[in-house]
């Protein structure tokens, strides 16, 4: 086990140093996602027991997002790329926390909050995939995303079972989405300090 491990570190060390600071940033991502969907709608559920506020709620979110897409573009030709990056990250964080710390009743309030998530999600993916696809070449490529997705995998299960424990022994909503608040900072924070190219 640890010399697989010893293997695994050698292998990340050995990526380009800025493919090293995505695959950080994409775990601090990968940490905070299961807070900030799953148990988001549980929340939604829970305090309104409204169906149609959750489903106003990811209607705004993904009508939104291939129009973001767009405007990424075009926003590429002001804004550098790791701002970008930067900004969808705060976009996601900050409505994930208006969605706890505000008191929504309307459909209306849901799909406002859900335009902003949409609007996160469309900037941060947008430049995630053209940073990545950037940053890896045919060598490692193939590791790279290998890593990433077994990392976002494991993570995944593991935080939405410890999480969905922690809500029934206690824990606030109001924490939860705190730490993914943190978390997607600082998986926004690591490339915006980077040196990245924006495309032409």
């Amino acid at each position: 086990m640890l010399s697989f491990i010893r293997s695994e570190i050698l292998h990340f060390k050995n990526l380009p140093k800025k493919a090293q600071e995505l695959l950080i940033s994409f775990f601090f991502y990968s940490t905070a996602y299961p807070m900030i969907s799953i148990f988001i709608n549980a929340f939604i559920w829970r305090n309104n027991n409204n169906i149609s506020y959750l489903i106003f709620f990811r209607i705004g979110q993904f009508l939104i997002v291939p129009l973001v897409f767009l405007l990424g573009g075009i926003l590429l030709k002001i804004i550098k790329i790791n701002l970008l990056y930067f900004i969808g990250a705060l976009f996601i964080a900050i409505s994930s926390v208006l969605i706890i710390f505000l008191k929504n009743n309307t459909v209306v309030g849901f799909l406002i909050m859900g335009v902003l998530l949409g609007i996160g999600t469309g900037l941060y993916w947008a430049s995630r995939n053209y940073l990545t696809i950037k940053e890896t070449n045919e060598e490692n490529r193939n590791y790279f995303f290998g890593l990433l997705f077994s990392f976002a995998t494991i993570i995944g299960l593991i935080v939405t079972l410890l999480v969905g424990w922690l809500i029934v022994f206690g824990m606030s909503y109001q924490l939860l989405i705190t730490i993914a608040f943190i978390l997607i900072f600082f998986s926004g924070l690591i490339i915006l300090k980077g040196n990245y190219e924006t495309p032409k």
